[in-house]
């Protein structure tokens, strides 16, 4: 097909990098300036049925100018690098390519293509799911001087399993506590702060290499479809219909 000739031309892997510096941002109210954005794109062995395909963003410094009053909330740094394997690229580059084909059929007969994106994103996930692919997250941290959010672990493709995935993921949330408070106290935050307060009562307590709060989250999806937080099954929690 087209894409593997397209890959023909490319080679079996390649790797895409780009660093900005000293990037501002200028709007009417507002200036966002940040110190550096690196961003790194790649895959490999994608003549195999194996491939495997890396994503890394960083983020450092982000700062607003005039500084908003939950300015101690906003993250000015970020890391996430995912890596995944057990990718036949040819297979998903195909499926991608219809995907694009559908979308850009969207002026035509928008129901038509609604249907035929829908179509091509479930092929897509069938790919995934029959090959087996997985996707590890090894680092995504966002850090704001008064919390922060960090996610390890993977999700793997599984056909046999009922959500066509099982997943094992580690969830650590900074000074929930605080966050819910500062909530409490905004006009209009009691709503925000509710929601999160049902996230902070299923957290395990701990604490950072620094000494702060912390929740923790060891999230499972198995493979009869059962979502379990810190070994609570989450429909349990859901309210009944």
């Amino acid at each position: 097909g087209p894409f593997k000739q397209m890959m023909a031309s490319y080679g079996s892997g390649g790797q895409f990098a780009g660093t900005l510096t000293d990037l501002r941002i200028k709007a009417p109210e507002m200036q966002v300036t940040v110190d550096r954005v690196r961003f790194v794109e790649g895959y490999g062995g994608a003549s195999t049925p194996n491939g495997t395909g890396v994503l890394e963003i960083e983020m450092g410094g982000l700062a607003l100018a005039p500084k908003p009053p939950f300015a101690e909330w906003i993250p000015t740094d970020a890391t996430i690098r995912l890596n995944a394997s057990g990718i036949p690229w040819a297979e998903v580059g195909t499926a991608y390519l219809a995907l694009m084909e559908a979308s850009a059929d969207q002026a035509g007969d928008p129901a038509k293509a609604q249907q035929a994106i829908a179509q091509s994103m479930m092929e897509l996930g069938g790919i995934l799911r029959r090959a087996g692919s997985r996707l590890d997250v090894t680092s995504f941290h966002f850090g704001a001087p008064e919390a922060a959010i960090d996610l390890g672990g993977s999700v793997q493709g599984k056909d046999a399993a009922a959500h066509g995935v099982t997943a094992d993921l580690d969830l650590r949330i900074t000074n929930l506590d605080g966050l819910i408070k500062f909530l409490q106290g905004l006009p209009d935050g009691a709503e925000a702060a509710a929601g999160l307060s049902m996230a902070q009562v299923m957290g395990r307590q701990a604490t950072t290499a620094d000494g702060r709060p912390a929740r923790d989250y060891d999230i499972v999806v198995d493979d009869a479809g059962k979502i379990l937080i810190n070994g609570t099954d989450l429909a349990a929690l859901m309210p009944k219909q």
